[in-house]
């Protein structure tokens, strides 16, 4: 809610009042004023003390923003200021430091017209439970639209490919019996991929000391390499999920393989998958024909594919188990003008 005027300044039998209301409200209460335009605290409740972590005789007298604004929402502080110091009531969903961290609140402030200034009051009720609750509704239902995606368009073309063989079949099986087969295993894979992208939807394990370099090349022996080759140039110990890394690896290693192949390929020097370490992370890199700037957005999207044979989620795979476990994945240009996986954001444990 935003609008409306400020209160006047109350009597001394509504500063009775305000003054008990502020001492046995559950939630963090400030009493502030506004000076230079920052807002200055005059008194903090019991439980502002308990969930900010900053004493009374610490925090009183100081700017408000100073102490539980983050950097990154500086901005968008000065501006609800700006709309209090006019009078306007305010409701509105903020990020705030506190003693556990950065948590939302639903901030509810209440100017008073006072004859030294603008004073008021300001509420923090944190709902960072519901809106944790409503981000995973919302994950729950892209899930939900992908494998609508999925059963309606991606399932059905193998399906619709293997009918049309059924009848031809009875006729001539060993002609068309192979490409029915070819069309369920098809389906196979899909509903195999599309199983782990669910699951990889929650929570990855608890976390423990793997070293980067021994997975990769377990993973390597996991995938069909059609004569790639793999040079891990570096290695270092992260924490993460062992399993889930090994996904990571296998379909990022199964993607270079099935799309990294050169268009006119040396038989002396076939395709080349590099494992190496960044600044915050490692990388999975391939000496292969690259991913066009038109695709690189899509390469992560479920279902996409530039492959008669791939199911399109291997990549989508890769990405929610990098972002299960804080870290982001990023498509760029290789050195060698093939495709470049940047994993960030990566806890080293070395």
């Amino acid at each position: 809610m935003t609008g409306g005027t400020r209160e006047r300044d109350p009597v001394p039998e509504d500063r009775e009042r305000l003054a008990a209301l502020f001492e046995n409200v559950s939630e963090p209460t400030v009493e502030y004023a506004y000076e230079d335009e920052e807002p200055m605290v005059l008194a903090v409740n019991d439980a502002f003390e308990e969930v900010f972590g900053y004493p009374a005789e610490e925090i009183v007298g100081e700017s408000l923003d100073d102490y539980i604004v983050p950097p990154d929402r500086q901005a968008e502080a000065d501006d609800l200021n700006e709309n209090v110091a006019d009078g306007q009531l305010l409701e509105a969903e903020v990020r705030r430091m506190t003693a556990d961290g950065i948590r939302t609140f639903m901030l509810r402030d209440a100017p008073i017209d006072s004859t030294d200034g603008v004073r008021g009051f300001a509420i923090y009720a944190d709902i960072t439970d519901r809106v944790e609750r409503e981000r995973e509704l919302q994950r729950q239902n892209e899930r939900l639209e992908e494998f609508a995606s999925v059963v309606s368009h991606d399932l059905r073309n193998p399906l619709m490919v293997a009918r049309g063989y059924l009848e031809d079949a009875y006729d001539d099986p060993e002609t068309y019996l192979p490409e029915i087969e070819t069309s369920m295993d098809r389906m196979e894979a899909i509903i195999d991929d599309v199983l782990t992208l669910a699951r990889q939807g929650e929570e990855v394990g608890d976390p423990t000391t793997v070293d980067l370099g021994t997975v990769a090349r377990e993973a390597w022996r996991n995938v069909e390499t059609d004569g790639a080759a793999l040079d891990v140039e570096d290695t270092r110990v992260i924490a993460a999920d062992r399993a889930c890394l090994l996904h990571v690896f296998e379909n990022l290693f199964g993607n270079g393989v099935k799309h990294g192949t050169t268009d006119d390929p040396n038989p002396e020097e076939g395709l080349t998958i590099r494992v190496g370490l960044h600044d915050d992370g490692f990388y999975v890199e391939d000496d292969g024909r690259g991913i066009p700037g038109r695709d690189r957005e899509m390469v992560f999207e479920s279902g996409f594919t530039t492959s008669e044979t791939g199911t399109g989620f291997g990549l989508s795979i890769v990405k929610r188990i990098c972002e299960a476990h804080g870290w982001t994945v990023d498509l760029v240009e290789g050195s060698d003008g093939g495709a470049r996986f940047e994993v960030h954001g990566v806890d080293d444990r070395r």
